[in-house]
């Protein structure tokens, strides 16, 4: 797969971020950690949704849903998406995922539940590490346990963390996501 140098600078962005914030990972390994009413000491995680990416709008200007969709791109690729949500300063989650995963299926039915309430204010991204088109971006990363979920503000990696949320700590995780 040829990756333009845009994409290796996302890559090696997202690789800084993990070696900055992330622990040890727990999720979907061997060793992983059930799923709680407690989210983890890392962070607060949720899901991404890449068929249906929204952009927040700025505290100085309201665009209307239509404007902020058209500003958006279509791009397939989540790498490219990352790129852009830092390249416009969008307050954003990325969870990488498994469709083999049961953590990450409980974690998909959160986010099911508490994404239309962030709808056009939170972009969520979904990196499966399934599709061998996303196999760099997960190396680069260092993803080691599912799912791993990034909260992305102004260019930065702001929280981290591992396995599934229950719906009430990842509403308060995209709360402090969009607190100033």
């Amino acid at each position: 797969m040829k990756i333009r140098a845009s994409s290796k600078h996302l890559l090696g962005w997202l690789a800084a971020i993990l070696l900055l914030t992330m622990p040890i990972l727990a999720g979907c390994s061997p060793d992983a950690v059930p799923v709680s009413d407690e989210p983890t000491p890392t962070a607060e995680a949720s899901y991404p949704s890449p068929d249906n990416p929204t952009a927040s709008p700025s505290p100085t200007e309201a665009p209307t849903d239509d404007a902020m969709r058209s500003e958006m791109p279509d791009l397939e690729y989540p790498g490219d998406q990352i790129e852009w949500v830092i390249e416009n300063n969008q307050a954003a989650m990325v969870m990488f995922y498994s469709d083999n995963c049961p953590a990450c299926r409980v974690m998909w039915q959160s986010i099911e539940r508490v994404q239309p309430a962030y709808e056009n204010r939170i972009v969520f991204i979904s990196v499966s590490i399934d599709d061998p088109a996303n196999i760099e971006l997960v190396h680069a990363v260092g993803i080691r346990a599912i799912p791993t979920t990034f909260f992305l503000r102004d260019g930065e990696s702001v929280d981290v963390t591992t396995g599934a949320l229950p719906d009430d700590a990842l509403r308060a995780a995209l709360d402090r996501l969009l607190a100033p």
